[in-house]
């Protein structure tokens, strides 16, 4: 369809025959590649989240690892006491490692404990891992050695002199 534009000089111009969007390549794909940029950007953006997600917990699972350890083996190293002076100085390292002591036995020659840290919001629902370890023989366990000997009367033995 030719028609003609008029301008604000007052002259007339001939306007272009409008073209059809199939003759122009457009058809039903026109703006798909927007769609599929977004689309990819989502993907990437979601794998990155899960990315940051994985390795937070992984952080978090590491350092409740470390303070579960740490206690059970400052607990196993008490000489023998009883099991609330033992459970005391588990609570005292882990508090101390960033996490909560949830458990503290005495089972058999070994000391059981179970920590628990809080992960961050970020994670979503999950709002606490919870890590076990055990550690000995304990001090109080029969035949457990204890880092101080003693000599046979019962008194301790001095450092050798330097």
């Amino acid at each position: 369809m030719t028609g003609t534009a008029v301008t604000a000089g007052g002259r007339h111009h001939p306007r272009a025959a409008s073209t059809p969007l199939a003759a122009t390549g457009g058809g039903r794909d026109a703006g798909s590649a927007t769609v599929w940029l977004l689309a990819v950007l989502f993907a990437l953006l979601s794998l990155a989240g899960l990315a940051f997600t994985v390795t937070v917990i992984g952080a978090a699972r590491q350092r409740a690892a470390g303070a579960a350890d740490l206690a059970a083996l400052a607990a196993a190293a008490l000489p023998p006491v009883g099991e609330q002076s033992v459970c005391a100085r588990a609570r005292e390292i882990s508090a101390a490692n960033g996490a909560r002591l949830l458990d503290c036995r005495i089972a058999a020659d070994a000391v059981e404990v179970a920590v628990s840290v809080h992960l961050p919001a970020v994670v979503g629902v999950l709002t606490d891992l919870t890590v076990h370890a055990r550690a000995g023989p304990w001090g109080g366990a029969a035949g457990a050695y204890l880092p101080t000997s003693q000599e046979t009367d019962g008194q301790e033995r001095a450092p050798a002199a330097s």
